[in-house]
């Protein structure tokens, strides 16, 4: 199917526009590499390697050391990774990744037929779902990878549960493909507008693979199912600490926090989250039931620290997660013209929109759309 002529997915939240520059991020927190990072394409459930762990790949730069990051804005397509920087997500210091030739890269010898793609999760979040697309007959490697080259293969749906509850996918190579071909895979989160990006080089050769045919089996005689039960007795287990406690975007007045949820002999109900000054004490903010919370109101330039415990039913509290250090944004208070939603911005220019100063995060052309102001893959708060 043309990526054009697809029908159009949906998502709990907007994805379109809506973004999180992770080089920023990263340099805000005054990190290294994230130690909180997601996933890629490969392991011992995979019949596919992906690009930047795939044996005899060498040049790959700061990605051999953090192959999980490759993450950006969802709902590629029309968002997500521009032209040219597709393989790398966006990430300047992954760039590496975006050499593109006929020869540049090892590949995935296979035939046309169903493959199984595993994934290894160092942070398996709750997941919409994920689409796989292939290069469409024709393409050029010898150019960079453009989002026009590609075309939607299987989309593999998911029930917002954690992505490691379905870590392999069966995805179907087409007969009609053959020789050089990439493989983009686009693992899209479900309580965050972000998306990880992965591509496979693959040369495809041969006969379409047909699975074994099994010879039908008798049914056997059903027997009683005996339902689940809850362990007698009072609740006094609590749930497991939280873990991958991160930020997705930092402004000078807000930080939105993410983190992998927490396992229960019962069922968690909730995370209890917390948050101090440099040198404060810690004060409970909010407490949700999903594994995300933007945390607003706050002061620029000031270095906050967050934690989250979880708790279930009985009222058991976990164990904190690890303690992350956040510095919100400098504020600024430059002069700007209005913005415009039909205009013409480059990456850089500031404009004033609801009392509020925006910098286009990247260069655009608006096509009318109010909405497109409050998309941080466009606009970021600046004062």
């Amino acid at each position: 199917m043309d990526i054009a002529s697809r029908p159009q997915h949906r998502h709990r939240r907007p994805r379109a526009l809506v973004a999180l520059a992770v080089a920023t991020a990263l340099a805000t927190l005054g990190v290294a590499a994230p130690a909180f990072a997601h996933g890629w394409i490969g392991g011992s459930a995979s019949e596919l390697t992906a690009r930047q762990v795939m044996p005899g790949n060498t040049g790959l730069g700061a990605i051999q050391y953090e192959p999980q990051s490759l993450e950006a804005p969802g709902g590629f397509p029309e968002t997500g990774p521009v032209d040219g920087k597709i393989a790398s997500a966006g990430v300047a210091q992954f760039s590496e990744l975006d050499a593109q030739s006929s020869t540049r890269w090892v590949k995935n010898q296979i035939t046309p037929g169903p493959h199984k793609f595993g994934w290894t999760y160092t942070a398996p979040h709750n997941t919409d779902q994920w689409r796989y697309y292939i290069t469409k007959n024709g393409w050029n490697p010898n150019e960079p990878l453009k989002r026009s080259s590609f075309e939607l293969l299987q989309v593999v749906t998911h029930d917002h549960s954690a992505a490691n509850t379905k870590p392999v996918h069966t995805i179907t190579v087409p007969s009609d493909h053959t020789g050089y071909h990439v493989i983009l895979a686009v693992w899209e989160v479900w309580d965050t507008a972000n998306a990880f990006y992965n591509v496979v080089d693959v040369n495809i050769s041969g006969s379409a693979t047909t699975p074994p045919t099994t010879p039908p089996t008798a049914t056997p005689t059903p027997t009683p199912t005996v339902p689940p039960t809850t362990p007698p007795g009072p609740d006094t287990q609590a749930p497991t600490a939280p873990t991958g406690l991160h930020t997705m975007s930092v402004t000078a007045s807000g930080v939105d926090l993410m983190w992998t949820a927490s396992t229960d002999d019962r069922a968690v109900a909730g995370y209890r989250v917390e948050r101090a000054t440099a040198t404060g004490a810690f004060a409970q903010i909010a407490q949700v039931t999903g594994t995300s919370r933007a945390d607003s109101g706050l002061a620029a330039s000031t270095a906050y620290r967050y934690r989250v415990a979880a708790v279930d039913a009985a009222g058991n509290v976990s164990a904190y997660s690890s303690v992350l250090q956040v510095t919100t944004l400098a504020a600024t208070t430059p002069t700007a013209p209005a913005w415009n939603p039909s205009g013409a911005y480059t990456k850089g220019d500031r404009v004033s929109h609801g009392g509020v100063v925006y910098e286009a995060v990247q260069t655009h052309q608006g096509v009318g759309d109010p909405s497109w102001i409050t998309a941080r893959s466009l606009w970021n708060p600046v004062g």
